[in-house]
Order: C-alpha cells, then sequence, then structure tokens
C-alpha cells in the first residue's frame, strides 16, 4: 500500500504558493498599505495635537475672552513704572510679561525695535506678571532689585541680557542631570549689568520687590488679563486698545497708526 503524502509538508506548502501567489501579494500590498496609512494619520493626529498645544499657549492665536476686558482698569503710567521713550507723550503702551514665557522672549525683539523706531512718540512702560514658572518669580524680582540697587540702565541690560539668555538657553546649567536657573547665573548677569551681586542677593533673600510685583499684577488681573505677553495701547486720540500675544511688528504698527 502507497504511503499517501503529508498534506503539510514543504513540497504542498510551495505547490499552495505557486497556486495563490497574486492573492498573496496583493494581501501583502493591502498590509502595507493599511500600515502606511495608519502611520500617516498617527502621525497627522500628533501634529494637529501639537498644534493645539502651542494655539494653546500663545494668546495671540485666538480672541477669546479679549471682548469681555476691561481695560479701563489698567493702572496709568506712573513713577513706579519702568518706561522707554517719552516720558509725556500722547500714547502709552503698557506691556505685561514673564520672563519665563516662551512668547514673552519672542516678543521682546518686536518691543525693542518698536522702541528704537517711535521712541520720540510713545511712552513704552513694562510691567511684570508672573506666570507662576518655576523661576519667573525669582527672575522678575532679581530685576527689581537690579532697577532698586543701580537704576534704570541697568534694569533694561538686565531685562535685555536675561532675555537673551533665556532665548538662546545659555542660562541654564546642569545639576544632577536637570537644567536650572543657579543664583550665580543670576548674579553674574546683575553684575554685569552694573548692580552689586551682595546687594541684590539680600534684596532677593528678603523678597523686597515682591510687593512691587504683585501691585503690577493685580493691576493686570483687575482688567481681565490672565496671560502674557498682553499689551494695551493708550492714547488721547483713540482710547484703549489691547493688543494680544507676540504678533508680527507690522501688525503691531497697523495697531499703533490708529492712536499716532
Amino acid at each position: 500500500m502507497a504511503k499517501s503524502e503529508n498534506k503539510f509538508s514543504f513540497n504542498n506548502f510551495l505547490n499552495f504558493l505557486n497556486e495563490h501567489f497574486s492573492l498573496i501579494v496583493i494581501i501583502l500590498i493591502v498590509l502595507v498599505l493599511g500600515f502606511l496609512g495608519g502611520s500617516l494619520w498617527t502621525e497627522n493626529q500628533l501634529l494637529k495635537s501639537d498644534k493645539t498645544i502651542e494655539q494653546a499657549d500663545n494668546p495671540s492665536d485666538s480672541d477669546e475672552g479679549v471682548e469681555a476686558l476691561a481695560l479701563e482698569n489698567i493702572p496709568e503710567f506712573n513713577d513706579k513704572d519702568h518706561f522707554q521713550g517719552v516720558k509725556d507723550a500722547d500714547v502709552v503702551m503698557i506691556s505685561y510679561s514673564d520672563f519665563q514665557c516662551f512668547y514673552c522672549q519672542r516678543w521682546h525683539p518686536t518691543l525693542n525695535a518698536l522702541v528704537e523706531k517711535y521712541a520720540d512718540q510713545i511712552t513704552f512702560v513694562y510691567r511684570h506678571f508672573s506666570l507662576g514658572s518655576i523661576y519667573s518669580d525669582k527672575l522678575i524680582q532679581a530685576s527689581e532689585c537690579v532697577a532698586k540697587d543701580a537704576g534704570e540702565d541697568a534694569f533694561w541690560k538686565f531685562t535685555d541680557v536675561l532675555y537673551d539668555k533665556l532665548t538662546d538657553k545659555s542660562i541654564y546649567i546642569l545639576e544632577n542631570g536637570d537644567s536650572i536657573i543657579s543664583d550665580s547665573s543670576i548674579l553674574s548677569i546683575a553684575t554685569s549689568s552694573g548692580a552689586s551681586a551682595d546687594q541684590v542677593q539680600a534684596c532677593l533673600e528678603k523678597q523686597e520687590t515682591a510687593s512691587i510685583v504683585s501691585e503690577m499684577m493685580a493691576g493686570a488681573q483687575s482688567a481681565g488679563i490672565g496671560g502674557t505677553p498682553a499689551t494695551v495701547i493708550i492714547s488721547k486720540k483713540a482710547g484703549r486698545e489691547f493688543i494680544q500675544g507676540a504678533l508680527p511688528i507690522e501688525e503691531v504698527e497697523a495697531t499703533l497708526a490708529k492712536h499716532l
């Protein structure tokens, strides 16, 4: 009696492949296309998610809540403010910022460019608004300690250098695997701006300038401002107008044209 061939033999497997080669190729193509399509869909969803997060973080991308602001509650320019440009100009631009805010870091060069161009027409006021990031309060208070010890020129030098170093991240050092901003880094910028390291350190330890920061924030919050950068234009010609976020300089100038 002849021995029957095993239906699971290698030869039968090869015969099966030959007989169904086209079908197998089609199935493989469908699987590959399905995998690629799924990967592209996932990547697209991640990109959309990242964009949504970026828009949520950047107040300039949404007008929600702007109409509800009570800009009349923004305190007028006063002797406690840091300013550049003309002191008694008919147009005042008040910017609320947090050093650690990414969009404030983007806004600061725009603000400096505006100061350079309109210094004889506008009073540019800088006010603090802490978002509560890990170093926000310390950096803000340090800038006020510098101003207290060495004056307005030192404050602006400190502010410019600090924004530069935060933007390029050169202010950070590694400690136990973490990126931190050390007191020595802050004091180094303070001394290069003309202030005494000892005076600034003592000022920080005693939180001598905390009330100044709190007062600035309270003024913004009374108007309904809750994020940075937030800029208010005040003029005799066109009243009060809000600029939300880090807008390009061309858009800011278009808004300013109504007030100048």
